[in-house]
């Protein structure tokens, strides 16, 4: 028997082939455990045309990523005169982060926008906690998660509408609307 990822990863591969979302749905859902996962994994393909509805917000969302691995970057390179092992780790994480972040934004998988938007507020949330200690640059930090935060809600709810944090929207029969 398949592992509950890879039936998720052959559902939305269904999906992206062009079967209609509710037979792929029927198809997986007694196999997958509970169900609401797997109707989140459909429900995080894109049609084609929100894709486009949406394609100015995530090609901004994913310039902004690449913005934040950079600084990342260059908070590291500084971070190394005070610790070696510290601006290594801050390097790697730096970089791994915001980059599989950008990498799922250009492909447009609906799976990684609450993560960012939820991400992006708790880190802008910390960044303001620290600016006493690290100083007011935090401020340019948290505005730049905020921005990321609100971009992914924002394209989350333009591109896959029918989605809400982690489970998909129901019509009042209890069927998923995709």
């Amino acid at each position: 028997m398949a592992s509950k990822g890879t039936l998720q990863k052959a559902a939305m591969a269904d999906v992206r082939a062009g079967k209609p979302r509710q037979e792929t749905f029927d198809a997986y859902k007694a196999q997958v455990i509970p169900e609401k996962q797997l109707a989140f994994s459909i429900a995080s393909v894109a049609d084609p045309e929100r894709i486009r509805q949406g394609a100015t917000l995530n090609n901004i969302l994913f310039w902004l990523l690449v913005f934040a691995a950079v600084t990342k970057v260059l908070m590291a390179l500084a971070m190394f005169g005070a610790s070696f092992v510290g601006g290594l780790v801050m390097l790697l994480l730096g970089i791994f982060v915001p980059v599989a972040f950008a990498i799922a934004v250009r492909k447009v998988d609906g799976q990684v926008y609450p993560f960012l938007t939820l991400l992006g507020g708790l880190g802008a949330l910390r960044a303001l906690l620290m600016v006493t200690e690290q100083g007011s640059w935090m401020l340019v930090e948290a505005v730049l998660l905020v921005a990321i935060a609100l971009l992914a809600f924002r394209v989350q709810r333009i591109v896959f509408p029918n989605t809400h944090w982690f489970s998909v929207r129901k019509d009042g029969q209890g069927t998923y609307v995709w």
